[in-house]
């Protein structure tokens, strides 16, 4: 979701040779985006299921980037992709149990997610301003969602719908921003 969300990027060298791990997980969340919105009355246990979802896939691509990054950033792509894959699994297993464990498992996810990219596009300047801008829409979005105590079904898919397109478009951009310098190589 991260949602979908990501927040950090490896190594250069690395990402240009898997600048599609980057568009294939924007797109993924772009996807779920789309649908949330396009159905913002589903139960909390469909919109449990696709974020859930999200975040697996999330996870699973973070801790693949972790995996094949380099020393900088390894820590912190394997923490995001196994706080993605925790928050993934117990929304999937438990998707109708509550409005407030949904909430919370998404909103832990996104202000992590964004606090990790802000911490990336501070420290390092290439893509600073794409990084910086995708860090403070997604700690927003996620702050946003953790402070609305009363927050209603419809609300969290508006939300969640609006935060994972915009995650999606980033990391797509980003994804296809890589591949331009490892095509010339």
């Amino acid at each position: 979701m991260a949602i979908a969300p990501a927040g950090v990027a490896p190594d250069t060298d690395v990402a240009e040779r898997a600048w599609y791990l980057f568009a294939v997980s924007g797109a993924v969340s772009l996807v779920i985006g789309v649908l949330v919105l396009a159905y913002p009355s589903p139960s909390i246990k469909l919109l449990g299921v696709f974020l859930g979802i999200d975040l697996l896939i999330a996870g699973v691509l973070l801790i693949a980037r972790a995996m094949s990054g380099g020393e900088e950033t390894r820590a912190a792509e394997m923490l995001l992709g196994t706080l993605a894959l925790i928050a993934g699994l117990i929304v999937v297993r438990n998707p109708a149990r509550s409005l407030e464990l949904l909430t919370l498992a998404f909103a832990v996810y996104l202000v992590v997610a964004g606090a990790l990219a802000l911490g990336r596009g501070l420290v390092h300047s290439r893509q600073r301003w794409s990084t910086l801008a995708r860090g403070a829409v997604l700690v927003a979005a996620g702050t946003v969602i953790i402070s609305w105590p009363e927050m209603s079904v419809k609300t969290l898919t508006v939300l969640a719908g609006i935060a994972l397109i915009l995650q999606g478009a980033m990391e797509i951009a980003e994804g296809f921003a890589l591949r331009s310098p490892a095509r010339h190589s």
